[in-house]
């Protein structure tokens, strides 16, 4: 059962359907392509998809009989699994400019006071480093906590002192 109230959900979902008129030509390219029309709106996905985030459901798998069995007053209808994964990984920039765009509507809750913190995330150990050219963007850094090197991402992330990441 959804653990969200209904109140909060209706209000995201607007905020959901505002960006997504407010941002028309982000949506632009997505609809000129060869083949069937889509069946979903881009609007419709992303809500799903913060239906995903906000329940904390594992896996998109899991997400689509998620919506099967509990959210079906909120969808009239719910994408297969290959359909959702294709059409996610479409919106999948335009994602991050939707969680900013909600997160500066709901800027009067916000705190003042911002914490900051960063972590390693590994691609491959040091010692391996040498065989591993497949994503360029990954550059060396030095954990001082584990005392190794590594290849890989530093990640920053700044938060809320409630805990409501606000950026990275």
């Amino acid at each position: 059962m959804l653990k969200t109230k209904s109140a909060t959900l209706r209000t995201i979902f607007a905020l959901i359907d505002k960006f997504v008129k407010s941002n028309s030509q982000l949506f632009e390219n997505q609809g000129k392509r060869k083949g069937r029309k889509y069946t979903f709106r881009d609007s419709e996905i992303l809500k799903m998809l913060f239906v995903r985030d906000k329940e904390k459901v594992p896996s998109n798998r899991d997400l689509v009989c998620f919506l099967k069995t509990y959210c079906l007053q909120w969808f009239v209808k719910i994408p297969d699994h290959s359909t959702f994964c294709r059409r996610e990984k479409k919106l999948a920039k335009i994602q991050n400019l939707l969680r900013i765009s909600i997160l500066k509507s709901l800027i009067e809750f916000w705190d003042k006071l911002r914490l900051i913190d960063s972590t390693p995330i590994l691609v491959v150990r040091y010692e391996r480093s040498k065989y591993y050219d497949t994503i360029p963007e990954v550059s060396y850094g030095y954990c001082s906590t584990k005392r190794e090197k590594y290849k890989g991402f530093k990640l920053h992330l700044l938060s809320t002192v409630s805990g409501i990441p606000t950026d990275f």
